[in-house]
């Protein structure tokens, strides 16, 4: 839990619980900082979903006694930027101090502006110091820093960089691993000289170093004085929010609610983690009762808020595009635009991925492939704007019927924005080679009577030699599940009265397919006669002399008719052979457009 300055518990006890040490210690080794809180179930429902808290990365623990729940996650996992911190840990909140903004600047940066080699020490023992306190070696650390302030034998030391004054602060300001070297009063006031050197040449590194001040007075009951000093470190960076945080936190432990929740307001603008921060704050749980009726007040507000920026982005192709090109995961936001009173925490989330993805010089959708982009963006859950359809079909009469012309039918088909697709397909401008599919989506948008004219008038254009394409785009479309049986079978009736049109056509054209490389049957039949004539003359001759001219006369006869028989035979076999085959195969291709035929694999 968060340390609370009205419980009684001493900081000092505080940083040695033993539960915070080991937790530390975990953290410490894997370099980590774990946010982690413990929230009443209750309250945890109202605050944030668990789908939301996976999204974020945020882990919802086993409950850690009856009634509460613990949440847990790490700074480096969570989607928001640890630039400013982000929704820290208390006891987390000066290891991150120490490793945000210019205090993270390499040796090497922190050198360029180094003109002597006294100074040039001092900020090699402020990295040596850097890399201790990071391994929790913190005593070793405060030795580290304290010579590059004051110096030792080799070095004066540079007393006036507000980050060796910073890191002091953290040390000094406690930690669970040494809650030995805590000593808040100097650490508040090593806090301030930090301030007040960074304050002339950097604003956000004097806001860090008066936020550590604030928190060193608050852990000494200066109530008042940490809320002033958060009010300066907000005067040098309005939008802190671990300051904006820290002032609400302060604001509930000075018993002024009211005023917190402003704060916390302006906090949750910055990063939608601090809501769960709050959650599990004693300071906020004090005033649970007036807490959560803000809550559920401000959760309203939200959803106001996010359905007039969802309505007004939806509307614009461009919101969608820039969706597509940033690969934004819209998952959470339906989830949130659908879901009934949606937590407080998951409205803060989708608003910010909203405003992440707004920007007025996106591209505007062109034609009909960018329009079929943005429609796709939209969650399946989720309605499409009339202001958006109209806009994007805009300029429907000078789109061409191409391939991207039927992918954006075929969104508005998977949509069911019939409308939208009649309007788009009633100046189609008819152009008949476009994809069979496009002319499935127009019988499904339209009257059966209609539409299939519109598929009989496409199909005249086509010729014979186009019929396996089309039958294959039939079993596509068949296969795809997204036609109704009646404009499967108005398609299938067209093609097959069309297939009936084409029989003399692809009758001649399989006899052409068959016989093409063969020889006709009567070439060279002359030419065998001339030969076997000649050829079969003297063993005539012969046969003559031995047993007659009758008997000779037939053989002589007889071997001329086998000679040429035997070639005209064998072609016209393989004619009739590979025309036999080639109606088998039409006739198989045929029985694909059966009513019964089997869907292809």
């Amino acid at each position: 839990m968060p340390y609370v300055f009205g419980s009684g518990v001493p900081y000092g006890k505080y940083l040695q619980a033993q539960a915070l040490v080991d937790d530390l210690k975990v953290a410490q080794a894997r370099e980590l900082n774990r946010v982690s809180v413990v929230l009443q179930s209750g309250t945890r429902e109202i605050v944030a979903s668990q789908e939301a808290l996976c999204d974020q990365s945020v882990h919802l623990q086993e409950a850690v006694t009856q009634g509460f729940d613990q949440l847990s996650w790490e700074i480096r996992e969570v989607r928001s930027s640890i630039e400013d911190l982000g929704a820290t840990f208390v006891w987390g909140f000066n290891a991150i101090l120490c490793h945000t903004g210019r205090m993270a600047d390499t040796l090497e940066a922190l050198l360029a502006a180094v003109k002597t080699p006294t100074k040039t020490r001092a900020y090699e023992y402020f990295d040596d110091a850097r890399t201790a306190f990071t391994r929790g070696h913190h005593r070793d650390a405060l030795d580290l820093i304290e010579k590059a302030i004051s110096g030792d034998h080799t070095s004066s030391g540079y007393r006036l960089e507000w980050r060796f004054h910073l890191l002091k602060g953290s040390i000094l300001v406690g930690t669970v691993s040494h809650p030995e070297l805590l000593d808040l009063r100097c650490a508040e006031q090593t806090y301030r000289t930090a301030a007040d050197y960074a304050s002339t040449d950097d604003p956000r590194g004097a806001a860090l170093a008066l936020l550590g001040e604030s928190w060193a007075c608050y852990c000494q009951g200066q109530l008042p004085e940490s809320l002033d000093l958060c009010e300066r470190a907000l005067h040098f960076h309005p939008s802190f929010g671990e300051a904006l945080f820290q002032s609400a936190k302060i604001l509930m432990a000075m018993s002024r609610p009211d005023n917190a929740v402003s704060r916390l307001a302006a906090a949750l603008e910055e990063d939608p983690n601090y809501v769960l921060k709050a959650a599990g704050d004693g300071d906020f749980q004090a005033h649970r009762g007036q807490f959560e009726v803000w809550m559920h007040a401000h959760r309203q507000r939200k959803e106001s808020e996010l359905l007039s920026v969802y309505g007004e982005l939806a509307k614009d192709g461009r919101f969608w595009i820039r969706c597509v090109e940033q690969r934004v995961d819209l998952q959470h936001l339906e989830r949130t635009l659908t879901r009934k009173q949606p937590p407080l925490y998951d409205l803060l989330c989708a608003l910010r991925t909203l405003r992440s993805v707004e920007s007025p010089k996106a591209r505007r959708p062109c034609g009909p492939p960018d329009a079929a982009v943005a429609l796709r963006a939209i969650p399946t859950q989720l309605p499409i704007p009339a202001e958006l359809l109209s806009s994007l079909l805009a300029d429907r009469y000078q789109w061409k019927a191409d391939g991207p012309f039927f992918e954006l039918s075929r969104v508005l088909l998977e949509r069911r924005e019939l409308q939208a697709l009649r309007g788009m397909l009633e100046d189609y401008p008819g152009c008949h080679d476009a994809p069979l599919e496009l002319f499935a989506s127009r019988v499904e948008a339209f009257p059966a009577d209609r539409s299939a004219s519109a598929v009989a008038s496409a199909l005249e254009s086509r010729g014979a030699e186009t019929r396996m394409h089309l039958i294959d785009e039939y079993d596509q479309l068949r296969e795809s599940g997204s036609y109704s049986e009646r404009t499967v079978e108005a398609i299938r009736s067209a093609l097959v009265a069309r297939y009936e049109r084409w029989r003399p056509a692809i009758e001649e054209s399989l006899r052409q397919s068959a016989f093409a490389g063969t020889e006709e049957p009567g070439k060279g039949v002359i030419g065998r006669l001339a030969g076997s004539f000649f050829g079969f003359l003297i063993p005539a001759c012969i046969v003559e002399a031995i047993a007659g001219t009758a008997v000779a006369l037939v053989l002589w006869l007889a071997g001329i008719a086998a000679v040429v028989g035997t070639g005209v035979v064998k072609r016209s076999d393989i004619r009739d052979e590979r025309l036999r085959k080639a109606r088998d195969e039409e006739a198989r291709l045929r029985a694909r457009l059966d009513p019964q035929a089997p869907a292809r694999s």
